[in-house]
């Protein structure tokens, strides 16, 4: 499956590509791509500007939590402050919280080749296979379309339910598709729910037909599969596990072959995580329950084993993470580092106030954040171009000499 890069990284402050987002191109969610462009040449191409800015699920900050007594909070949900989007063949496929869609935008000029209306929000970057778009929405459908001219394959309902109640200035199913949908190997993933005191559906179909190939049911009150909330993006290893972000607690490691739990990742809560190039997963920002201990909900981000989930180090003043094979680039409180992959002293640091999310291509790191998006020689931190924008920039996608930027005002910026 070949699809941009993108990665979505949002909190607020903070937020990302992606959610963290984003996404993130790949199934790992890791924001990396060899795709290297001129980016010191980079010129605006197009802006698309939506009707309606975003309307995320989840709004604002929680600062503080009275359960725990724990102050200073980030945000656990904020993977969709701006509309998240994903990039392949000619088009650019965007999830639109705003007039309840999937649109397709021609890649050469940003014009709209297609919408998919829905009952409700989509919030998670489409994925592409195989000439094939696939997303979820609020409405607790998952989506397969024809990328082509957008004419609907298929589409599923985990949970059976079609009561939707209001939410945020939204009516939304009972069991919302927050997962998005991921393809891998000729089959598609999904997760459905929202509350930890009702059902939550995690399910596999035939990624071309739709046709059911297992479907595991959590929150029944049986210990382990009980208090799960399915919140951001769903990411995989590439062979044997998925991982589901939690929202209020850390993510679930789930076996990819039946959908049955294999364990918690260690770490506090969050909607955003990334498996690494060597194997680790990163997940944050990490405020949330984690097995009542409150010490771990001062974290903001946490390294696991991706296959037996031992915890590896924590990155604590961080605010976005992604990690090369060989190095690691954080966001801090008013810059951007660059850490050896298996720490110790920064080998480099340049300030960017304002910050949001990062992706790596080639040898350049792109950074977007409050009003710009730049990019940075990702061998000595020299910054190589930079552009303003309207909003906050969330979300990042590199792929087919292009880079996009969404913001938090609802426009989409292509450069090239």
């Amino acid at each position: 499956m070949k699809l941009s890069i993108t990665l979505l990284l949002s909190f607020s402050t903070l937020a990302t590509a992606a959610d963290w987002p984003c996404h993130m191109g790949n199934n790992q969610r890791n924001g990396i791509t060899t795709e290297q462009l001129n980016a010191v040449a980079l010129t605006e191409a197009w802006v698309w500007t939506s009707p309606t800015p975003p309307q995320p699920a989840w709004a604002g900050e929680a600062r503080y939590d009275a359960y725990q007594m724990v102050h200073s909070n980030k945000s656990m949900r904020s993977y969709d402050l701006a509309f998240n989007l994903s990039t392949a063949g000619d088009k650019v496929f965007i999830a639109s919280t705003a007039e309840n869609c999937a649109i397709a935008l021609n890649m050469n000029n940003g014009s709209i080749a297609w919408k998919i209306p829905t009952r409700s929000a989509v919030r998670i970057a489409p994925a592409f296979d195989g000439g094939r778009v696939y997303f979820g929405s609020d409405d607790g459908w998952a989506y397969c379309v024809n990328a082509a001219d957008g004419t609907q394959v298929w589409r599923v309902n985990p949970s059976g339910s079609n009561t939707l109640v209001p939410s945020a200035w939204k009516m939304v199913n009972l069991f919302p598709l927050r997962t998005g949908v991921l393809v891998e190997n000729g089959t598609a993933y999904f997760g459905a729910g929202l509350v930890p005191w009702k059902a939550h559906y995690l399910m596999a179909v035939n990624a071309i037909t739709g046709a059911h190939a297992w479907k595991q049911t959590f929150n029944t009150g049986a210990g382990a599969n009980d208090g799960h909330t399915f919140e951001g993006p769903m990411l995989s290893d590439g062979s044997t596990f998925l991982y589901q972000p939690q929202g209020r607690l850390s993510p679930v490691q789930f076996n990819i072959a039946t959908g049955t739990r294999a364990g918690r990742l260690p770490g506090g809560g969050g909607s955003w995580a990334l498996v690494t190039p060597d194997g680790s997963t990163i997940h944050g920002p990490g405020f949330g329950s984690q097995s009542g201990i409150t010490s771990n909900r001062l974290t903001h981000f946490k390294e696991n084993n991706a296959t037996n989930r031992a915890a590896i180090r924590e990155f604590p003043a961080a605010t976005a993470v992604i990690a090369t094979a060989t190095n690691t680039y954080l966001i801090l409180d008013r810059k951007i580092q660059m850490l050896p992959r298996a720490g110790g002293t920064a080998l480099w640091t340049a300030d960017l106030p304002g910050a949001s999310c990062l992706i790596f291509g080639g040898t350049t790191l792109y950074a977007g954040g409050e009003g710009f998006v730049r990019a940075f020689d990702a061998v000595n931190g020299n910054l190589l171009w930079s552009a303003e924008v309207n909003g906050t920039v969330h979300n990042l996608a590199l792929a087919n000499g292009s880079l996009y930027a969404s913001t938090s005002s609802g426009k989409v910026y292509a450069y090239r």
